[in-house]
């Protein structure tokens, strides 16, 4: 049987973790202390668990320290050394977990063009002039952005598009010209498409032609068709087709299932092709503003 119990010895903890360390900025956690009979002998026992994230791995370090067990003196009990080695153990299993599970808790804010994966979902941020401040964590963003920016089209979804049911809750607040959109591109054909949910001044399937209208998921969305020219694109500088839904009753949350949008455009002869990645994304042109999404 193992008598452990959590002691008085921080500044001695403290001195030994700097030790383990070597300088290194880690976070540490004490799993437990106590003392044991070993080989007829009674020794303290500390076990420790350092951790610290790097690029693409958690490094962990258990240790025992040795010391008379007379230091004990507070907050006494009893367990089998064999249960306190399995549970300290387990909890390591845990730490020493891919970092991309860890990554799902843990915020990043991204401020130029890029594409990547934080927070358990992908992501992509256009950014034309300047930069903005997307902020990603678990299954949310917020994004801040400038009419000096010209164009930016942020969010977070997915790196491969389906025909996914998304429900997501969102708000928005920027003047002038904006959108909330489930928004992706597809290959073979190259094709840029927008569910957009609402919009500010500037309704964005106004500049093409409007095919009809269909029901889906409580409103009225309105189909549109524009043709990019010499735009930018995923594969660089391209013409291509835009197919546009636009609500028609605007809200900030609900539920897209996509599928009903993909039927209704091919009804009208807008067909995609393989799909590229899908964002549930906010878009700003020429304007300012905050907007706030969390998808699942």
């Amino acid at each position: 049987m193992t008598s452990f119990s959590l002691n008085r010895y921080t500044r001695f903890i403290g001195l030994i973790l700097r030790c383990l360390c070597a300088g290194r900025r880690c976070h540490t956690m004490l799993v437990c202390s106590g003392s044991v009979a070993w080989g007829g002998k009674q020794d303290a026992y500390i076990v420790l668990v350092c951790f610290r994230k790097a690029r693409d791995f958690v490094f962990v370090k258990l240790t025992r320290l040795l010391f008379p067990t007379t230091s004990f003196l507070s907050l006494q009990a009893t367990m089998s050394f064999k249960s306190l080695f399995l549970a300290a153990t387990g909890l390591a299993g845990v730490l020493a977990a891919p970092a991309t599970d860890l990554d799902k808790r843990q915020s990043q804010t991204i401020t130029e063009s890029t594409t990547g994966n934080a927070g358990g979902y992908y992501f992509s941020n256009y950014v034309q002039s300047g930069s903005d401040q997307l902020s990603i964590s678990s299954g949310h963003y917020d994004l801040s952005w400038s009419s000096s920016n010209q164009d930016v089209v942020a969010g977070i979804g997915w790196q491969t598009g389906s025909a996914r049911t998304i429900d997501y809750d969102g708000s928005i607040n920027a003047g002038g010209n904006s959108l909330l959109a489930l928004y992706g591109w597809t290959t073979g054909p190259l094709v840029e498409y927008y569910v957009v949910e609402t919009y500010g001044n500037y309704n964005p399937g106004s500049a093409g032609t409007k095919l009809g209208s269909f029901q889906s998921d409580g409103g009225t969305y309105d189909v549109y068709k524009t043709t990019r020219t010499n735009a930018p694109s995923i594969q660089g500088t391209a013409t291509f087709p835009q197919y546009i839904s636009v609500r028609t009753e605007h809200r900030t949350s609900g539920t897209i299932t996509f599928q009903n949008h993909i039927d209704a455009w091919a009804s009208f002869g807008l067909n995609l092709g393989s799909y590229d990645y899908q964002i549930m994304a906010t878009e700003g042109y020429e304007s300012t503003g905050t907007s706030s999404m969390t998808i699942n």
